[in-house]
Formats: structure tokens, C-alpha cells, sequence
């Protein structure tokens, strides 16, 4: 039989309200935590692309399916060419079209500094018609993980719409902190005096 330790019942002659936090501080403690999560939700995307070479892309066709499909959005982070491998996916530009795509890589072959790649979309039936030439310190979009079905909230928030009113967000949340601050500075004083 498991044992187990019982924590004493509180006496009757303790006040519940005393050891609780009164509603107003709960709400004050919850608000600064909220713009916190608002201001890095906005900058994560963009200092994880400054400076730790990820990157986020729409994905647009049923090529890469059922590993990548329409509507999801793939993480990458930039490798250098040198250290790609068969199976990973690359995002490349096509020489001709001048189009991105992401694609398997299914054949390397490194000579002299250059590295030539060939690539197949998992559900195409043939290898792609582009052939990737680069130099093997270039550094090249490889897919990490996806977002599924986060497409249209990417887009969204990369256009200028969605940054102009998410700015507006945060600065209007930051504009109610400081008028709430007041207000309950102002509401202190009356009560102290």
C-alpha cells in the first residue's frame, strides 16, 4: 500500500484573503507578461533570421508532399554547401526562371571547390531539370521543420497591414500600462490621504 503525507488542515482562526494575492495586483502581474509574449513574438522571427541564419518560407505547391504540403511554412537554417547531404531538403533558385523551390537533394558531387546539386520535389515523378552549381562555402537554406497549416498567419503578419496593426497593438497595450499605472498611482495617494 503507498503511503502518503497529508498536509495539516488549516485552522479556522486563519483568514483565507489573507495569504491570497487581491485580484488587482493578479491583474497587473498577468498584463506585463502579456506585452512581454507580444514584443517577442515580433522580434524572435526577426533576430532568428539576423543572426542565427533561420529562415521561414511559404509553401506554395504539392511537390514535396506528404513531407511538405500546401498552407504549412518550412523553417530553415543556412548550411554551407560543402556539408549538404543526399536527403536534405534545399531551398534553391532555379538559374533560368530565377523562381525559389525546395526540393530533396538526391545527388552531390563536389569538385574543386564547387559543389553541383541535383534535387526531386518527393512528389514529382522525375528529378528537376535545374542543376545546382555553387561554391562550397555558400550558404544554402536547409529545411529543419515546418509549421503546418500556418501559411496564411505568415503571410498575414509579413505584410504591411499585419505589421502596422500589430504595431498598433503593442503600443496601444503599452499606452493602457502607463495610463493604468497612473490611474492606480493617483488611486494610492487618495487612499493614503
Amino acid at each position: 500500500m503507498t503511503q502518503i503525507k497529508q498536509s495539516p488542515a488549516p485552522e479556522a482562526s486563519e483568514p483565507a484573503a489573507a495569504t491570497e494575492t487581491p485580484p488587482a495586483e493578479r491583474r497587473k502581474f498577468l498584463t506585463w507578461p502579456f506585452v512581454l509574449l507580444l514584443a517577442v513574438l515580433m522580434l524572435v522571427p526577426v533576430t532568428l533570421q539576423s543572426f542565427a541564419g533561420v529562415g521561414f518560407a511559404q509553401v506554395l505547391s504539392g511537390s514535396m508532399e506528404p513531407k511538405l504540403n500546401v498552407g504549412d511554412v518550412a523553417v530553415t537554417v543556412q548550411t554551407r554547401a560543402a556539408d549538404l547531404e543526399v536527403g536534405n531538403v534545399v531551398s534553391l533558385v532555379d538559374s533560368v526562371s530565377k523562381q525559389k523551390y525546395m526540393h530533396r537533394i538526391i545527388y552531390v558531387y563536389r569538385d574543386a571547390g564547387a559543389v553541383l546539386i541535383h534535387t526531386k520535389g518527393d512528389n514529382n515523378p522525375v528529378m528537376d531539370d535545374a542543376r545546382a552549381i555553387v561554391s562550397e562555402n555558400l550558404m544554402v537554406p536547409k529545411l529543419v521543420t515546418k509549421l503546418p497549416g500556418t501559411s496564411s498567419l505568415y503571410e498575414y503578419v509579413n505584410s504591411a497591414t499585419g505589421r502596422f496593426y500589430y504595431g498598433i497593438l503593442l503600443g496601444f497595450t503599452a499606452l493602457m500600462l502607463v495610463v493604468r499605472s497612473v490611474l492606480l498611482g493617483i488611486q494610492k495617494r487618495r487612499s493614503t490621504t
